[in-house]
């Protein structure tokens, strides 16, 4: 699914159920009453190089494991700009999310790899990222580095206990005066 355009949708834009090994590429999604770019019980797709501003949800991943998503922009969303809920093992690299009225990334999951992205003037947290899961006290730790986040109305990154800070992550002119919390965020 690559370089198309899709405006005004009554739903989502795009929108993957159980279906897997896509590629969802360089496409332009604007005004959509749900996320701009969905996947649903998904796995092993890329999606990358989107603009999916302006929507309702930028991107909406949930029950969806070892998917790339990569130099997205979810800039301007009526809720949460990305929102991943209960997916594993996935790259979440490069991606913007600034100036959502909620949370710029928000996940649930384990061992999913944050890193690089930027979630700035956020009307929430500009990035509240879950704990990894625990079973049987084997935990499986997202990884968490080199993320931006400033200027949120919440913390810059707020991660849940049990997740590894992979460092370089830098938080400024956030409400929350320690500005992350779980991970160590530079000025």
């Amino acid at each position: 699914v690559v370089s198309n355009t899709l405006k005004y949708n009554g739903d989502a834009g795009i929108y993957l159920d159980f279906s897997d090994l896509n590629v969802v590429e360089s496409n332009l999604v604007r005004y959509s009453t749900d996320g701009a770019i969905t996947l649903k019980q998904s796995n092993h797709n890329t999606v990358r190089n989107n603009d999916v501003r302006y929507n309702n949800t930028g991107l909406e991943v949930n029950a969806s494991n070892d998917n790339l998503l990569a130099s997205n922009n979810a800039s301007y969303s009526n809720g949460i700009g990305i929102e991943i809920d209960e997916s594993n093992n996935n790259d979440i690299l490069t991606n913007i999310s600034n100036s959502s009225s909620a949370v710029g990334i928000s996940l649930s999951g384990s061992r999913n790899l944050v890193s690089g992205n930027r979630a700035d003037s956020n009307g929430s947290d500009g990035m509240l990222l879950g704990p990894g899961e625990c079973i049987s006290g084997v935990c499986s730790p997202n990884r968490i580095k080199l993320n931006t986040a400033r200027f949120n109305a919440g913390w810059g990154i707020h991660a849940g206990t049990g997740n590894t800070d992979g460092g370089g992550n830098e938080a400024s002119m956030n409400a929350e005066p320690a500005q992350c919390f779980g991970v160590v965020c530079s000025a």
